[in-house]
């Protein structure tokens, strides 16, 4: 026994399974629309109208800081000075009646000018706790 409307059915089936397919693929491209209002009701925080997402994260007085911040930095020290040398060395030399020696007096003003490279790495520690609570601002581009 043939049912004449059980093709159509089907056909009315597969349709919606492919329209519905169809719409969950462009939420899947396109999370931006459906992630915002959810994150706005799981947090109570709204993106701008650029596009930002601005928050606000207080740190209560009391709480313990324990940070290691790198440091790496690059700084080139100039120099420019005069080096005064007033000295006197002891100059041998061979005679045909023997060595010999003779003391000769330098005096000098030698300029220096020049850049020093000092590179600085180091790892500052910082143990302390929060006196005052401190606000920090959380700015989160969603595109």
């Amino acid at each position: 026994m043939v049912r004449p409307w059980l093709a159509p059915a089907a056909l009315g089936v597969a349709l919606l399974s492919l329209l519905l397919n169809v719409g969950l693929l462009w939420q899947i491209t396109h999370p931006e629309r459906w992630i915002a209002p959810a994150v706005e009701r799981a947090t109570g925080i709204g993106i701008g109208a650029d596009g930002v997402l601005r928050y606000d994260v207080t740190i209560p007085a009391g709480t313990p800081l324990n940070l290691d911040i790198p440091v790496s930095e690059r700084f080139a020290v100039r120099v420019d000075t005069v080096l005064p040398i007033n000295t006197r060395v002891r100059v041998p030399f061979n005679t045909p009646f023997g060595n010999s020696s003779v003391m000769v007096p330098i005096r000098a003003d030698v300029p220096l000018r020049t850049a020093l490279p000092l590179n600085i790495q180091h790892t500052f520690r910082l143990r302390t706790r929060t006196t005052v609570p401190i606000s920090v601002p959380i700015q989160l581009k969603v595109r």
